[in-house]
């Protein structure tokens, strides 16, 4: 995330830095499950002719299992960037799309989008994270397995984007419930997480918990008797906003 800040320090007319300001919109309750996620009206100020734009969409929850189920994980977001003239008083909408949250069911949903709009029809979009699932007896009729790993989600209206990546997984016949989790993180972000071992009984949350913030898929459960788990949330998606006025 800082990569995009160096860059654009470079190359100023008056040979040093260009001082940047920059702002973040995203929930501050990142670790809270449906926690809505955050929108707010941002005006250029006096002095503003340019923007840059990063927008990271939200990550996919895991997927809920009983009797003897294990998944992947959910995908990570999107993301996009864009630089952007600009004059003084422009209005941008910005929205960074909310965490998930902690799905029962054996097919999860997708995460949520982030998205920032303004003036003369700009639109940037950034979509959130593909769906977990999770099978009977998947491991044991598996060696290897699991969701492929594929770019799966969309940016739209950005000079720059990157699709978000599904999750996967690795079965294993060595364990009734023995298998691994891949669970994605959105670009720039940061390192991709692996969950426990599925010997272990547990929700995502215990799995392997939630993903990378910002955009990180959740992980799904794991069970081999009669108990039932949820998947764990789908990290929310965030948007930076980097300007210099004069």
């Amino acid at each position: 995330m800082s990569s995009l800040r160096t860059l654009l320090q470079y190359g100023t007319t008056s040979g040093g830095s260009t001082p940047l300001t920059s702002l973040r919109v995203y929930a501050t309750n990142i670790t809270d499950q449906n926690n809505g996620g955050k929108c707010c009206q941002w005006t250029a100020p006096a002095g503003a002719e340019w923007a840059a734009f990063e927008v990271w969409g939200g990550g996919g929850p895991g997927a809920g299992v009983c009797c003897c189920q294990q998944g992947w994980s959910g995908g990570s977001g999107s993301y996009g960037r864009r630089i952007i003239t600009l004059t003084a008083g422009n209005q941008f909408t910005i929205c960074a799309g909310g965490s998930t949250c902690c799905h029962s069911r054996c097919y999860s949903c997708r995460g949520f989008p982030s998205y920032v709009c303004g003036p003369s029809g700009f639109c940037m979009c950034s979509s959130g994270g593909s769906e977990a699932s999770s099978k009977c007896f998947w491991s044991q009729n598996c060696s290897y397995s699991g969701c492929q790993m594929f770019n799966c989600g969309c940016v739209n209206g950005a000079t720059l984007s990157m699709c978000g990546t599904t999750g996967g997984g690795h079965g294993s016949a060595h364990c009734a419930s023995d298998m691994h989790q891949f669970m994605p993180s959105a670009p720039f972000t940061g390192v991709t997480r692996m969950s426990r071992s599925g010997c272990y009984k547990t929700d995502g949350q215990g799995q392997g918990d939630h993903g990378v913030f910002p955009g990180g898929g959740g992980a799904s459960g794991v069970t081999h008797n009669e108990t039932c788990y949820c998947g764990a949330k789908g990290m929310g998606g965030l948007v930076t906003v980097y300007y210099t006025a004069t």
